[in-house]
């Protein structure tokens, strides 16, 4: 099983200041 938590990724564009790509996604994935 692969649990993850809480994560966020964020990019800098100079006309449009940050840009969150995803922000505090969670999810878990099981076996098969």
């Amino acid at each position: 099983m692969i649990e993850a938590r809480g994560l966020s990724k964020r990019f800098q564009d100079k006309k449009r200041g940050e840009i969150r790509a995803v922000d505090n996604i969670s999810f878990v994935c099981q076996p098969g």
